[in-house]
């Protein structure tokens, strides 16, 4: 076998492999099975199986550059949520984006696959962290629904025998409703209508009006999956897998080998992706080399003005003598109240400081729109 991803017939001659065979042979080789299997251990080889699976099932995937494709399946593996339409945990999306490739001097169209976390993931995820004693969410349907209260989030509904919910007439559905309850008691209902839902994927997700994207094909989904994700990140106890989880929904990763950190994200559905191609890098090579230049410099602007308000601000947080917040548990316990913040806390994804990175990547996040502050 040729290493350009061609074989040779028996007159010599080269014959071009398809992607899907591409992609077999990349993720059958050594290194990336035991980078798997470092991972997940003994399922690595059925949750290749269902990423190839996946894959030959979506035509637009199968055009994606393969990095992206094992970058996205890196993350699935270490969050442990399976890549199988059947149990809709987790999916590998496809989506088309311009990079600047500075040899050619011109923007071009790519396909990058992306990972997405999928409403029933998150579930799954508070779950695991055993400080959810209850976690749902719903549609909500115009027979049934009374009133929502903006201060207290009770969502007044009312049984309706025949009604809509019973004919699962998706047309009469005004709103979605999560709600959880702790083990500790707490518990938190957040009601969304259409028109907010609607508004949020039209503002947050570049592929909205996509008529192949995810929120075109599966609008439902989609729509529980936001307002359940939003209310977890602003209400419920975050362990750190869950944190992670947050962080790394709808993104890829630059370089599937390196950890999964915030300088090895790349948020491509939440906005423009400018992404300069590095010098050198020809026209066949995977685009797992692209660095998101305007998010760096946002990232930087962010973090200077964060570093100003803990030198001047003493309106939030209890100030050390060094004029930085007084710890990571203080800010998590402001951030999330009724949370204790060693339970639930599993062993962390990142190699460095764990609550210090996390807290830089929600402001970061936050200052992308990715974590809507509503009030």
């Amino acid at each position: 076998m040729k290493t350009d991803g061609s074989d040779m017939n028996e007159k010599g001659k080269s014959l071009e492999r398809s992607p899907v065979q591409n992609l077999k042979d990349l993720l059958n080789s050594d290194h990336v099975k035991n980078h798997f299997i470092k991972i997940i251990g003994e399922k690595a080889p059925a949750f290749i199986a269902s990423v190839l699976n996946a894959t030959q099932k979506n035509p637009d995937l199968v055009k994606c550059d393969n990095n992206s494709i094992l970058s996205s399946a890196v993350v699935a593996a270490t969050l442990d949520l399976p890549i199988d339409s059947n149990l809709g945990f987790a999916a590998i999306v496809p989506y088309k984006t311009k990079v600047f490739d500075k040899i050619k001097k011109e923007e071009r169209e790519v396909s990058i696959a992306q990972f997405q976390i999928m409403y029933k993931g998150f579930i799954q995820l508070a779950l695991r962290s055993g400080q959810y004693k209850t976690i749902n969410v719903s549609p909500i349907f115009e027979d049934e629904f009374e009133s929502y209260d903006i201060i207290t989030g009770d969502v007044i509904i009312h049984p309706v025998s025949g009604g809509y919910r019973e004919q699962e007439n998706l047309e009469k559905i005004v709103g979605y409703a999560a709600f959880f309850r702790l083990t500790n008691g707490f518990e938190r209902t957040e009601y969304w209508s259409l028109s907010r839902l609607k508004a949020h994927g039209e503002r947050f997700s570049k592929s909205y009006k996509n008529a192949n994207g995810i929120w075109k094909k599966h609008p439902h989904a989609m729509y529980a999956k936001t307002v359940l994700k939003n209310t977890i990140s602003k209400w419920g106890i975050l362990s750190v897998t869950m944190q992670n989880a947050i962080s790394v929904d709808q993104s890829a990763l630059k370089d599937w080998k390196k950890p999964i950190d915030n300088e090895n994200i790349n948020y491509i559905d939440s906005g423009p992706l400018e992404d300069g191609i590095d010098a050198g890098l020809s026209e066949g090579q995977d685009a797992n080399a692209i660095e998101n230049e305007e998010t760096k410099a946002e990232k930087t602007s962010k973090e200077a003005h964060d570093k100003n308000i803990d030198n001047s601000s003493h309106g939030n947080y209890a100030q050390k003598d060094d004029g930085k917040p007084d710890s990571a548990e203080t800010r998590e316990a402001e951030t999330h109240p009724g949370s204790n913040n060693n339970g639930g806390v599993k062993q962390g994804l990142f190699p460095k400081d764990e609550e210090e990175a996390l807290e830089e990547q929600y402001r970061q996040q936050q200052a992308n729109g990715r974590y809507p502050d509503f009030h």
